[in-house]
C-alpha cells in the first residue's frame, strides 16, 4: 500500500466489514489510522506522505484526506468520539485556508494533479493511476444529499465573498501566497513536490503560479520550448535550447516577509539547482493593489556553465474569435493578437518575433497576458513561444509570453519580471484587457537592496 492518502482506502474496507458484520482487523485499522495522522502538520493540513514530503494539494486536501476524515467521524463517531471531534476540528481550521483557493464566481484554480476531466484535458496529461473509472470522484458531490432540506447547505443564501476574503493571504502549510487582485484567484507557490514519479511534476507542483482563469501546461513532448511549454516556470538549457530543467524540488522554501513602507509584504522564497553547478533563487511577490493586474518574480542565478534561460508567463488561447486559426499580430481595433508576432521555432531569426525585455510581450485573446523585464540593465529578448497543441488543461492551443538569456559560466545575474494577466470576464470590456499594460510595477526598495548586497 503506498504511504500516501491511499491508506484511507484500507481503512474505510475495514471500516465497512466491522460496520455489516464482516471480518475485519480492529488492530490494522487503528494502526493505519495512527500512521495517517502522523502527516499532520497544523492548521487542519496534513502532508500527503510521511515527514519530509511537503505536497499539500487540493486534490488530498480536499477529495481524499478532509473528506475523509469527516466521513470517518460521521460513521465511527459513536464508537470514537475523541477521534472524531479531532477530524471535525481539522476541518474547521483546513476551510479557514481552502475557501481562498476559489474565484468571485466559484471556479476553482486548477494546480497539482488529478485534472482529468477539468477542462480539456489530454490523456497524456494524467496520471498514471488514472482511468476511466476515476470521474467517479465526481460521485462525492453527492454526499450532500445525506444532510435533510433544513441544513444550512440548502437553505443558505448564495453570496460573494466580497470584502470579506482579504485580497492577498498567505498559506503557511501549503506554501502558498492567494491573490484576488487583478480579476482572478491566483496562487503563488514554492516548496512543494510530489513523492513519487509524476508526469509533468515540475509542472504540475513546481510552477510559480497558478490562476482561475489561465490553466497550467504540461510537456507533451521533450524538445525545444514549444514542446516544454512553460508557463509560469523558469526554464535553463546548457545544450543550445533543446532540452530544459525547470524547478522541481527546492533545497530551501518558505514564506518569509519584507518591509515595504509601513507594512509587511508576503512573498515566497526558493532556491533550487536545475544543474549541479547552476544555484537559482526565486522570489515571489504578490500583486499591490495599485498594480493589481501584475506579479513579480526575481531570479538570481549562479551559473558554472553556461545556460540558456526561458521565464514564462501565463498561456492564453493562440485563436482568433473570427475563424480559431492563429494569432495575428496585435490589432487595435479588434483588440486581439500579439505583440511582438509569433514566430514558430523554425524562424527564430525573424527580427518581427522579438522585442526588448523591458518592452515585453504580450497576446490578447480571452483576456490578456504578458511579461517585461525591470532589472535596469535589461539584456533578455521578449518572445511568444507558440506552445505545442495540447500542452494546457483549458485551451487545446495557446501562446506563452517569455523572456530569454543566456547566462555565461561564472556568471552572476539577477532577473526581475513582472508577470501580467487580466482575464475575460462578463462585463470586462476587450478594450481593457490592455489598460494596465503600461502601469508596470517598481522593483520594491527592499528587492533592490538584496540585488545591490
Amino acid at each position: 500500500m503506498p504511504n500516501t492518502n491511499w491508506l484511507w482506502f484500507r481503512v474505510f474496507a475495514n471500516l465497512g466489514l466491522k460496520k455489516n458484520g464482516g471480518k475485519f482487523s480492529q488492530e490494522r485499522l487503528d494502526a493505519d489510522i495512527e500512521h495517517l495522522n502522523t502527516f499532520y502538520r497544523g492548521d487542519g493540513w496534513s502532508n500527503d506522505g510521511p515527514e519530509g514530503i511537503h505536497q499539500m494539494d487540493y486534490y488530498s486536501s480536499s477529495f481524499a484526506i478532509h473528506f475523509l476524515q469527516l466521513l470517518y467521524a460521521k460513521l465511527a463517531g459513536e464508537d470514537e468520539p475523541a477521534r472524531a471531534e479531532e477530524f471535525k476540528k481539522r476541518a474547521q481550521l483546513a476551510a479557514l485556508d481552502l475557501v481562498h483557493y476559489f474565484d468571485d464566481e466559484a471556479r476553482h484554480l486548477e494546480s497539482q494533479r488529478n485534472a482529468h476531466d477539468w477542462v480539456f484535458v489530454p490523456e497524456h496529461l494524467a496520471e498514471n493511476y488514472n482511468s476511466p473509472g476515476s470521474p467517479y470522484w465526481a460521485c462525492l458531490a453527492f454526499i450532500c444529499l445525506a444532510v435533510p432540506a433544513e441544513h444550512p447547505f440548502w437553505t443558505s443564501k448564495e453570496e460573494v465573498s466580497g470584502d470579506v476574503i482579504p485580497k492577498v493571504k498567505a498559506l503557511k502549510q501549503p506554501g502558498h501566497i492567494m491573490s484576488y487582485l487583478g480579476g482572478h484567484c491566483m496562487l503563488l507557490s514554492s516548496g512543494q513536490a510530489c513523492s513519487y514519479p509524476m508526469k509533468g511534476t515540475h509542472a504540475k507542483y513546481g510552477s510559480f503560479a497558478y490562476s482561475s482563469a489561465y490553466g497550467y501546461s504540461v510537456p507533451p513532448g521533450l524538445l525545444t520550448l514549444e514542446q516544454y511549454a512553460l508557463a509560469s516556470q523558469l526554464g535553463l538549457s546548457d545544450d543550445g535550447g533543446e532540452y530544459w530543467k525547470m524547478r522541481r524540488k527546492s533545497e530551501y522554501a518558505g514564506l518569509e516577509q519584507r518591509r515595504s513602507g509601513d507594512s509587511d509584504t508576503p512573498v515566497l522564497v526558493s532556491v533550487w539547482k536545475p544543474f549541479p553547478d547552476v544555484t537559482v533563487r526565486t522570489t515571489l511577490v504578490p500583486p499591490e493593489p495599485a498594480t493589481p493586474n501584475w506579479h513579480l518574480r526575481a531570479h538570481r542565478i549562479e551559473a558554472g556553465r553556461e545556460v540558456m534561460t526561458a521565464d514564462g508567463a501565463f498561456a492564453i488561447q493562440n485563436e482568433r474569435a473570427a475563424d480559431g486559426r492563429y494569432l495575428d499580430p496585435y490589432d487595435p481595433s479588434t483588440h486581439e493578437g500579439t505583440q511582438p508576432r509569433i514566430i514558430g521555432n523554425y524562424d527564430l531569426a525573424t527580427p518581427e518575433g522579438w522585442a526588448g525585455g523591458r518592452e515585453g510581450a504580450f497576446a490578447v485573446s480571452d483576456g490578456a497576458v504578458g511579461i517585461r523585464a525591470l532589472e535596469v540593465e535589461a539584456k533578455r529578448a521578449a518572445n511568444l513561444v507558440n506552445a505545442d497543441p495540447n500542452s494546457n488543461i483549458v485551451r487545446s492551443r495557446t501562446v506563452i509570453p517569455t523572456l530569454q538569456h543566456t547566462v555565461k559560466a561564472g556568471q552572476t545575474v539577477w532577473y526581475v519580471s513582472a508577470i501580467y494577466a487580466k482575464p475575460a470576464a462578463d462585463g470586462v470590456p476587450r478594450a481593457s484587457y490592455l489598460d494596465g499594460w503600461d502601469k508596470v510595477p517598481e522593483i520594491p526598495g527592499w528587492l533592490k537592496e538584496e540585488m545591490a548586497a
